[in-house]
């Protein structure tokens, strides 16, 4: 395997990633993202101090940034008068990243400052990809508006590089970085994400979760997967073969998969960054495959043209166009 092109990464926090990350190109990890959940996550995910001093650990020994996340799906009323104890929290944790997705908060010179100053770098603040900025009007006011310099794009410019590269050329005009998440899998423009986003951000140790799987799984996007296949493959997502499509247009390459169990981590980080194409998509992705294309690999939907067809099509799924119903077929009848 070669390493695509020297890209750079940012990879999600995984318990014990310390003892594989030598099996990685550490050079090309740009950062390691996570949350403690003291004031709300898109993953309800915490984190005991043995995880934190493996982070600072990383941190020490390899000089990786470590980036926190606060982008909740809930804010309440009162949560705004807790701004301050933001501020002191990340100071306290001397992080180099933020992901913040409140657009209010946002929009608070005052807070916006007092995080920057919390490193003595001057800590660099991203929106969110569940801000889901797909046109360059939406990322203008990210810039212009809100005042953010560190832009993740939203998961369906995986599929629109006419797009991507007007976003693009205009945040090169203003020094601001791009990020792109590559392999998340939701269905674009989801009709389930609100609630399957609010679900996932509630679900700890104390949760239900016979009832939590039951509906996700039963009313959710799995059984709808299972029972039109061809619909996992319309998802926005890039192959681990496929990122050179990015070269110019993108400055980092996000990786899904928090809290993933290591083995999962390394295959699914080892793929990306090595350009894998004989990877599983069970291995691939945070949403789950369909039965049928559990075992597929990268190298089973290339030989389909799959990475053309899906390099620019601008997510015109349905009457438009229906090639990734057609090589699914072709896939089931082979593999």
């Amino acid at each position: 395997m070669n390493i695509t092109n020297k890209k750079i990464f940012s990879l999600p926090y995984t318990p014990g990633m310390i003892d594989v990350l030598e099996e990685l190109p550490i050079e090309q990890i740009h950062d390691i993202y996570f949350s403690d959940n003291k004031f709300g996550s898109a993953r309800a995910l915490t984190l005991a101090e043995e995880q934190w001093q493996e982070l600072l650990n990383i941190k020490e020994k390899y000089g990786i940034k470590l980036h926190y996340l606060f982008n909740g799906n809930y804010y309440s009323n009162e949560s705004y008068e807790e701004a301050p104890k933001v501020v002191e929290h990340i100071k306290n944790l001397g992080v180099d990243l933020l992901t913040l997705n409140n657009t209010y908060l946002m929009r608070d010179a005052t807070f916006m400052q007092a995080l920057r100053d919390t490193n003595p770098n001057g800590l660099e603040i991203k929106n969110s990809v569940n801000n889901k900025p797909k046109t360059l009007k939406e990322v203008m006011f990210l810039i212009n508006v809100l005042g953010i310099r560190s832009i993740i794009v939203d998961r369906a410019l995986n599929r629109d590089l006419d797009e991507l590269k007007k976003i693009s050329d205009y945040c090169k005009e203003r020094n601001i970085k791009i990020t792109m998440l590559v392999n998340e899998g939701c269905i674009v423009d989801c009709m389930w994400k609100n609630f399957d986003d609010m679900m996932i951000s509630q679900t700890n140790e104390k949760s239900n979760m016979i009832v939590i799987k039951a509906v996700h799984n039963e009313l959710g996007c799995v059984r709808h997967f299972e029972e039109s296949p061809g619909e996992y493959l319309k998802t926005g997502f890039t192959l681990p073969t496929d990122l050179d499509k990015f070269n110019g247009l993108v400055d980092i390459i996000k990786i899904a998969g928090r809290g993933n169990p290591i083995e999962k981590w390394l295959k699914m980080c080892k793929a990306y960054m090595y350009g894998d194409g004989n990877i599983q998509l069970k291995y691939l992705f945070s949403t789950k495959p369909p039965n049928v294309l559990m075992n597929t690999t990268v190298n089973n939907l290339v030989e389909y043209n799959f990475t053309e067809i899906t390099k620019n099509c601008k997510n015109v799924c349905g009457t438009e166009c229906v090639l990734c119903d057609k090589v699914t077929e072709k896939l089931m009848i082979k593999y």
